[in-house]
């Protein structure tokens, strides 16, 4: 059964690596957005968002700008 498992654990290792390369090699092209939100700070966000950006990263990001914008509409 121990050999199950560390059998089990090394392929998922190797898993692992294996998605984590291939996310490395992705290269995502920019957006390209209207020329009227080019210039806005939404858009320079969006242009940076990459494969690298994390979900963590845009929840962050996402409750700045709620929270923000809650504070100026009160």
């Amino acid at each position: 059964m121990l050999t199950f498992f560390t059998e089990l654990t090394d392929v998922c290792q190797k898993v692992g690596q294996a998605l984590k390369e291939e996310n490395d090699r992705i290269e995502i092209k920019p957006y390209n957005l209207p020329k009227e939100y080019q210039d806005t700070k939404a858009g320079a966000w969006l242009q940076k968002i990459n494969n690298k950006t994390t979900s963590m990263m845009l929840k962050k990001i996402v409750v700045g700008v709620t929270l923000m914008n809650n504070y100026l509409m009160s």
